[in-house]
C-alpha cells in the first residue's frame, strides 16, 4: 500500500512539477512576444515553438534616415529565441535567411 502511495504521490509531483515549468516558459514566450509586438514599426507576422521560439519580424525602415519623405520598406527579420540567459545570434544572409530556425 505504501508503495502505491509513494507512487501516486510522485507521478502528481511530476505531472504538476511539469505544468509549473510549461507555464513559466509560456509566461516568458508570452512576455517576449509581447516585448516585440510593442516596437515601434514592427509588427510580428508569425511565431512558432520547436526546440527554440521562432519569430518572423515585418520591420518598417526608412529608406534615407535623414529624408523619411523618400519613402519606406519593409525589411524582414527571422529571431530564434532559446532563454533569456542564451546569448543573441544574429543572421544576415538575406532572403535564404529563413533556415536560421
Amino acid at each position: 500500500m505504501k508503495k502505491i502511495t509513494h507512487g501516486f504521490l510522485v507521478a502528481l509531483l511530476v505531472l504538476f512539477g511539469s505544468e509549473i515549468i510549461f507555464a513559466q516558459e509560456t509566461s516568458v514566450n508570452l512576455l517576449l512576444l509581447r516585448k516585440l509586438d510593442k516596437l515601434p514599426g514592427v509588427q510580428v507576422a508569425k511565431y512558432e515553438q520547436s526546440t527554440a521560439d521562432f519569430f518572423e519580424l515585418h520591420v518598417l525602415q526608412p529608406l534615407d534616415h535623414s529624408d523619411p519623405g523618400k519613402g519606406s520598406f519593409t525589411q524582414r527579420v527571422f529571431v530564434s529565441h532559446r532563454g533569456m540567459k542564451q546569448p543573441v545570434v544574429l543572421v544576415t544572409e538575406g532572403y535564404a535567411a529563413a533556415y536560421a530556425d
